[in-house]
């Protein structure tokens, strides 16, 4: 039971996350990738 819903919300948040640290210029990671690091 997948849920679009759930796919979108990581997608934006992710977008969020990438126009973030290019905004700030000194995480070439995104804070959603990292995090998703183990």
């Amino acid at each position: 039971m997948n849920r679009p819903i759930t796919r979108y919300v990581f997608l934006i948040s992710t977008i969020i996350s990438t126009s973030t640290g290019i905004f700030i210029g000194s995480e070439p990671i995104p804070t959603a990738e990292r995090a998703a690091l183990p």
